[in-house]
């Protein structure tokens, strides 16, 4: 009986330790506020299309490179701001064939301006009565926020075939 409730105390323990707030609950404006470079991005998912007049599926994985896009948080009231930009690379690869896709980009969306609030652990983004999807916060500390973004975006391939990527992307902030 004793080793068990030893051994409860030290999981207790070791879980109220650490300074990271995984499982995230209650982050507040303060720990939002200040300028955050975007360090990493990657994704991973499926990538669809139709070939004459057949769909098909394949996979799709994406990560960035050329990084220099800052995002700024401000209070009162809540603004933030992108500043720069970075390259996306994606790698699609439907029936034996693969293509390298980059885009640069200059913000986590579609909205680049605006205002921002923190709700259920999620960041919203918004702008001229434009609100961005939810990107929760998967996990925080002082000088780093790791975000989840869902992807969904159609691109047109070299052969002026419509390619639907769709899958979850992780976003590394860092002061």
């Amino acid at each position: 009986m004793k080793k068990l409730i030893l051994l409860f105390l030290s999981i207790s323990l070791l879980i109220a330790c650490s300074d990271d707030q995984d499982g995230v609950t209650d982050i507040s404006n303060d720990d939002i506020v200040g300028t955050w470079n975007i360090t990493k991005s990657e994704f991973s998912g499926t990538a669809t299309a139709t070939v004459q007049g057949i769909p098909v599926t394949g996979s799709a994985k994406g990560t960035g490179k050329d990084y220099d896009l800052a995002l700024t948080f401000k209070e009162n009231p809540n603004e933030f701001s992108f500043e720069g930009t970075f390259t996306s690379v994606v790698e699609v690869s439907i029936q034996g064939q693969t293509q390298i896709v980059e885009r640069e980009l200059n913000s986590l969306g579609e909205v680049t301006v605006g205002t921002w609030k923190i709700e259920n652990n999620q960041l919203f983004f918004e702008n001229g009565g434009v609100t961005s999807e939810a990107l929760p916060i998967e996990s925080i500390s002082s000088n780093k926020i790791v975000v989840k973004i869902d992807i969904d975006q159609t691109f047109t391939s070299p052969q002026d075939i419509p390619v639907t990527v769709k899958g979850i992307g992780t976003v590394i902030l860092e002061k």
